[in-house]
Formats: C-alpha cells, sequence, structure tokens
C-alpha cells in the first residue's frame, strides 16, 4: 500500500495537540502519546467520558489510522516526537517537586 499520508489526521490536527492547553486537548495528546510509547505514557481510556463530539471523532480518525498505518505515518511519527517533549518536560519539573 503506498500512500503519501496527506490526509494525515495527525497532520490535520497537530496544532491542536500542540499549541492549545485546555484539558481535552491534553488528554487528546496524551492519547496520541501513548500510541506513540504506550510503555512510557499510558492513557486512560475513560477520559473519552469527558470529550465532546469533534474531540472524540478527532481520537477515532486518529485511532483508524494509527491501526492503518501504524509507525508507517511520517506525521504520526513527527507529532509523537514533539509531544514526548513537550510532556516529558513537564513530567521531569513534577519529579523535581517531589524529590
Amino acid at each position: 500500500m503506498k500512500t503519501d499520508y496527506a490526509d494525515s489526521p495527525f497532520a490535520k490536527h497537530a496544532d491542536l495537540l500542540l499549541q492549545h492547553d485546555h484539558s481535552t486537548a491534553q488528554r487528546l495528546a496524551l492519547c496520541v502519546l501513548s500510541l506513540y510509547n504506550g510503555e512510557e505514557w499510558p492513557c486512560r481510556l475513560d477520559w473519552i467520558a469527558t470529550f465532546d463530539t469533534p474531540h472524540l471523532q478527532i481520537l477515532l480518525e486518529m485511532l483508524v489510522s494509527y491501526y492503518r498505518y501504524g509507525e508507517n505515518d511520517p506525521h504520526f511519527m513527527n507529532l509523537g516526537r514533539q509531544l514526548r517533549d513537550r510532556f516529558e518536560h513537564t513530567r521531569r519539573k513534577r519529579r523535581r517537586r517531589k524529590v
């Protein structure tokens, strides 16, 4: 299967996940991080009960895309790296506070 990933929901919605700090966008971002590296970034699926319809639709688009293309989608991989870097910084700060 050959594709240019032009319709990738990870490309389409990257700005929402990278530039918005409201709780639903953050939870959606953590769902993507879990796809990127579920061992390091587990996702609580019960969060989807708080998603409004547009955000739930975005998550479903991303899940279907990941099912189809997995890590072959360069937009997914790029977004995963960007989210990891963003959230890792926050995680390190929290760990330092606990010590």
